[in-house]
């Protein structure tokens, strides 16, 4: 009878353990319920990809609009669709939500003055996103001829007009909305419509394996008169192959696209001068996360092209090009990208407001730079930026891209700006000229170099043995190396510039690592660390600072009191306030708060002019708010969705 007891007791013993044990498991889990709906007209978006940050784990909306996802309260969400802007969401205590989608339009444009003229050829892909049968070519031959026969071109008036229409889940035209400028700005809005409705090509864009609506701009201008067909088109000096290679070169993947896995291709159409110049550049068919306005800056600041030529005489052509954004570790380093990362704006050259071109020649013999010569000098300090640089290039670059006993001319533009302007030209020595490479000095520099260099110094399992290797490292590497704490001997790595410990299982750093006075980028996400040392900021010469996916619960008011801090990255932890003191960081051109559960913002932060990106993605910052902080910040990338 006592055993018979003991067993009956130990089972509701076991019972009431396993409760115990699970039962947080399982109230933390909660099956999430959400519904898409468009933010202009209110109905709903079918065929959307509903994706759980940071896992595989995701759903589409079904016909009605609605999801179902398995989550745990502040999960991260990420909504993306053809038709609408990607955004993320961040999962509150509510089992029910509404989710309004921001449209994305295809973006077309159309510059005609001559109703023979034609656009889009340059693209090798069909419609750069349009959907019509025949493709771009065949859209914008058809939508000519709906114009002409509504009578748009009788008259010699320039106007500009913009408009949007939708073609909706059954291939019908709906929705359309047009914006004039001009004297006959009535006429032209009326016969829009009706042009429109003459367009029988369009066909149905489908999300998983569901027919959805699409959205469009169409922007017209009636200009000064812009070819695509002609007798000698326009052509990148040095062919396309070169004029990729300079795309290639100056490429920067945006720091939020990367984040949020995004890559494609961006379309963007542009005019051809009869000089040569690159003008209108505008994004017709985007992927967000920054993609657009880098293919915009990288297009813009490209080279002059040779011009297009009709019957002898030169001409402006509109061309639409593709640039490619595709996401994986870059392992390859060039002589231009090397360089051009080594060379820093003089802060001499930069408070005296100079700027121009430094043109330097240069030997290759036995894979080292020699018979170095500065043909011109801009002052300031450029020249011996230029001069250092070249001589710390290695001998594996020099080897794979240079022949030897030849002269080679390298120019250089320091840019106090983003805006291309034109400098004095000089006459040259005979020589090979380079691929110009352009410093600005408002531009934060990526860390090219640094995956040469570690490509090199990534070789040690650990702190200690760097340290008995290589003392004098500059550049270590151990990320994914299951790290819990960092080796308090680390200050012995004196010369380290750059130390990588991302994805790890640091909680604790040691007081040990800022003793580092030479280091100027340090990289911690995705570790377990919840505070700072204390005396952190005696780390002076830090100008990076990457704390991604960690567990702090408030922002590390140490990190205020670096004034030299360039880039600063804290997403993705539940800090939820930033202090007013943020403004002490003046040098702060970077700062990402993804995630970060922040409802509002100080109004320190409307005053950090000098902020070139700012990222708020995921957070519940209020829409009057983030319009009032775009209008302090004119100057500033804000991304919010």
């Amino acid at each position: 009878m006592q055993i018979e007891h003991f067993l009956i007791w130990m089972r509701y013993f076991l019972i009431t353990l396993f409760i115990a044990v699970l039962l947080p498991f399982y109230a933390s889990a909660k099956i999430l319920t959400g519904k898409l709906i468009d933010e202009k007209s209110g109905e709903v978006i079918r065929g959307a990809a509903v994706i759980k940050y940071g896992t595989s784990s995701g759903d589409y909306t079904n016909y009605l609009g609605f999801f179902e996802l398995s989550v745990a309260e502040g999960d991260s969400l990420i909504i993306a669709h053809p038709s609408y802007v990607t955004s993320g969401f961040k999962v509150s205590q509510s089992e029910q939500i509404l989710i309004r989608l921001r449209r994305n339009y295809v973006k077309m444009i159309l510059t005609n003055d001559d109703l023979d003229v034609k656009i889009g050829q340059g693209g090798d892909d069909e419609g750069a996103g349009i959907l019509y049968r025949g493709g771009q070519s065949q859209f914008y031959s058809d939508l000519k001829s709906a114009f002409k026969s509504a009578g748009l071109y009788k008259d010699d008036e320039q106007y500009e007009a913009e408009i949007s229409f939708t073609i909706d889940a059954n291939g019908s035209l709906g929705e359309v909305e047009a914006r004039v400028e001009g004297d006959s700005a009535n006429h032209i809005q009326n016969i829009m419509g009706t042009a429109l409705e003459e367009l029988k090509g369009f066909m149905i864009a489908t999300s998983n394996d569901l027919p959805i609506r699409q959205y469009y701009r169409l922007n017209l201008k009636k200009r000064e008169e812009v070819f695509a067909i002609v007798d000698d088109p326009a052509m990148p000096i040095g062919g396309y192959p070169q004029f990729y290679q300079y795309v290639a070169i100056n490429l920067r993947y945006p720091v939020e696209a990367r984040r949020l896995g995004i890559q494609g291709k961006v379309y963007a159409s542009m005019v051809v001068g009869k000089d040569g110049q690159i003008k209108d550049v505008e994004v017709v068919k985007g992927i967000g996360g920054g993609c657009d306005e880098e293919t915009l800056r990288v297009i813009r600041n490209s080279p002059k092209w040779t011009p297009a030529f009709m019957e002898g005489e030169a001409v402006e052509q509109r061309i639409v090009l593709p640039v490619t954004f595709k996401l994986g570790r870059e392992t390859t380093v060039t002589f231009t990208q090397y360089v051009s990362e080594k060379i820093v704006y003089p802060s001499e050259a930069r408070s005296g407001g100079i700027e121009g071109i430094v043109h330097v020649s240069f030997m290759v013999k036995n894979n080292k730079i020699s018979d170095l010569h500065i043909i011109n000098d801009i002052g300031g300090g450029c020249a011996d930026e230029v001069k250092k640089a070249l001589a710390s290039v290695p001998s594996e670059l020099l080897k794979k891209q240079f022949f030897p006993s030849r002269i080679y001319i390298q120019p250089i533009i320091f840019r106090l700006s983003r805006d291309p302007r034109k400098f004095e030209e000089i006459e040259l020595p005979e020589g090979v000229v380079l691929q110009t490479i352009i410093i600005t000095a408002i531009m934060m520099k990526p860390n090219v170099t640094d995956v040469f260099e570690m490509m090199h110094d990534n070789r040690y399992s650990s702190i200690g043995e760097a340290i008995m290797k290589n003392p004098k490292i500059t550049h270590l590497s151990l990320t994914k190396t299951n790290l819990k704490n960092v080796d308090r001997n680390i200050y012995k790595l004196k010369k380290l510039i750059t130390l990588d410990l991302e994805k790890n299982n640091i909680a604790d750093l040691p007081d040990e690592i800022c003793m580092l006075s030479n280091l100027e980028k340090l990289f911690l996400p995705y570790n377990e660390l919840s505070s700072l040392p204390a005396n952190f900021d005696q780390l002076e010469n830090l100008k990076i600072l990457g704390l991604g996916e960690n567990k702090f619960e408030k922002f590390p008011e140490v990190i205020l009191q670096m004034e030299n801090l360039r880039a600063l990255d804290l997403s993705d932890n539940a800090i939820g306030s930033i202090p007013a003191d943020i403004y002490k960081l003046k040098k702060l051109e970077i700062l990402a708060l993804n995630f970060t559960g922040l409802t509002s913002l100080p109004k320190e932060l409307y005053e950090m002019k000098q902020l070139k990106e700012l990222s708020l993605v995921g957070n519940a910052i209020n829409d009057e708010e983030l319009k009032l902080l775009s209008k302090a910040l004119k100057k500033t990338i804000i991304i919010f969705e």
